[in-house]
């Protein structure tokens, strides 16, 4: 997506994540930490991200050979990492999130015209949000 004002770099990517972690309380964490290392190792991580269809974490295994052979957008979603910020943990999000597929199939499947889902993505934003947490584009 553009930058909401062209600020650089220009665009800007959301992602969620996902984690591999080791509660404080945890009673062998020598243990657990090595599950952790040998989990996110390069061999696993690039088995994992490819068999996944995963954006990776590790830039050793974003620029292997091997990476992206199968799914020819891989590089370009990795590419977009050192642009990425996290997708807000706020309640609504998920919806806002579901409403731009929403959209995105009516356009594609023919049921929407662009300006039309752009305007009904808009009234389900207002619906979510309340109108007043809405900028005007």
């Amino acid at each position: 997506m553009p930058t909401q004002n062209g600020e650089a770099p220009g665009k800007i990517s959301m992602s969620g994540g996902w984690t591999l972690a080791m509660s404080a309380k945890s009673t062998n964490k020598d243990l657990a930490f090595k599950f952790i290392s040998t989990a996110m190792n390069k061999e696993n991580a690039l088995y994992y991200d490819i068999s996944a269809t995963q954006i990776p974490v590790r830039t050793d295994v974003a620029s292997d050979p091997s990476y992206g052979k199968g799914d020819p957008t891989a590089k370009f979603f990795a590419s977009l990492v050192p642009i990425t910020q996290y997708r807000p943990a706020l309640p609504p999000y998920p919806q806002i999130s579901n409403e731009i597929q929403v959209a995105q199939e009516a356009v594609v499947s023919g049921q929407a015209t662009p300006d039309a889902a752009v305007q009904q993505y808009a009234t389900a934003v207002k619906g979510i949000v309340g109108a007043s947490a809405v900028a005007a584009g």
